[in-house]
């Protein structure tokens, strides 16, 4: 009797035994999933990030393509109004090298390309007015501090000197010419419109010199053109 209910006893325990292992396991099981799943949620998280971004980039280049595109189609559509009896109307230019572009009265003669297609030059029918758009790539030791320095040698007398984040404007006289020059740089290069003309037609051309400064724009700076 007594080693029945030893025997008994001795099942009873096996089972509880069997009964907490079972649910340890199934716990451990779950844990496990529960893990798993949670990675696999991380996972589809960080995927959703990625192409969150991805979708932020691509809709950003598409901002600038429209711009750029905006920036175009109004340089190309813009007139400009240089007295009360007409209009003088302009031609486009753009720089395959550097990539920036001027607007120049239809009437200019446009000079032979040079060799290095790092810009081009206009002339007035008079050839009395000087229109040269170029770009510079930088050499070690001559960047745009050096640039500026070095500009302020073509003149005699200096009536306009100004600084922007990433540009300069010169303004003055040499010997009985006006000279204007404005220069966009950057890490790479720089990009210049440079004006020269008689100071007895300042009158004439000053509408000219502005229409022609604000059609002016850089291309990429950042590199070695």
């Amino acid at each position: 009797m007594i080693r029945i209910k030893n025997n008994l006893k001795f099942f009873i325990t096996l089972i509880l035994l069997i009964s907490s292992m079972f649910v340890f396991c199934n716990r451990k099981d779950n844990d496990e999933n529960s893990e798993s799943q949670k990675k696999e949620l991380d996972q589809k998280e960080k995927e959703l990030e990625l192409k969150e971004k991805e979708l932020e980039l691509k809709e950003k280049e598409l901002d600038r393509s429209k711009s750029d595109y905006n920036d175009r189609e109004d340089l190309d559509n813009e007139e400009f109004e240089t007295d009360k009896k007409g209009k003088t109307y302009y031609e486009s230019y753009q720089n395959t090298r550097f990539g920036f572009r001027v607007k120049y009265p239809e009437d200019f003669t446009q000079m032979p390309k040079p060799a290095n297609n790092d810009g081009r030059e206009f002339k007035s029918k008079d050839r009395n007015f000087s229109l040269l758009v170029y770009g510079s790539n930088y050499i070690e030791g001559f960047e745009s501090q050096g640039e500026y320095e070095f500009a302020l040698d073509n003149f005699d007398e200096i009536t306009y000197d100004k600084k922007g984040k990433n540009w300069f404007v010169l303004s003055g006289y040499k010997g009985n010419k006006i000279i204007y020059q404005k220069t966009f740089y950057g890490k790479g290069c720089s990009n210049t419109v440079y004006m020269e003309y008689p100071s007895s037609d300042k009158t004439k051309y000053d509408d000219i010199v502005t229409s022609i400064v604000r059609s002016f724009k850089p291309g990429d700076l950042t590199e070695f053109q």
